[in-house]
């Protein structure tokens, strides 16, 4: 009980091939659900329902500065270049082709080109020829 105000479920846990698995989140139940970080509880929303986790060790400097991190801090960078150019050619897509996980893909191929040194220009040609039909739908 976290203050008097809200109770948590327990935990329920399975075991499969020697690894815990967690079938359930612990979800806040009670008259008020938080949001935030209190007394090192994380409250979040998801779905319209509210869960908690422990919070999270690693902070915002430590990925900003630990060498642990620089593959981190590429990728994000990549992201900040190649997300919008994905964006771009997937509301060009019909709505009959948009699909869970498709922006995924076109995300994971654009940054392969960007990696093998495309320009914005070539990627964003690139994946419209790669997922844009050839035929009307």
């Amino acid at each position: 009980m976290l203050m008097g105000v809200t109770t948590y479920k327990i935990l329920n846990f399975r075991l499969y091939n020697c690894k815990i698995k967690i079938k359930y989140m612990a979800q806040q139940a009670g008259l008020i659900n938080f949001t935030g970080t209190l007394n090192g509880l994380t409250g979040y929303k998801r779905e319209g329902k509210y869960f908690v986790r422990s919070k999270s060790s690693i902070t915002k400097e430590r990925i900003y500065n630990d060498p642990a991190f620089l593959g981190t801090r590429q990728m994000a960078d990549r992201k900040k270049i190649t997300s919008p150019i994905t964006a771009k050619c997937y509301h060009l897509l019909p709505k009959k082709l948009k699909k869970h996980g498709l922006f995924g893909k076109m995300s994971a191929e654009a940054d392969r080109l960007f990696t093998a040194g495309f320009t914005q220009i070539e990627i964003l040609g690139s994946l419209y020829i790669k997922f844009y039909p050839c035929k009307p739908l």
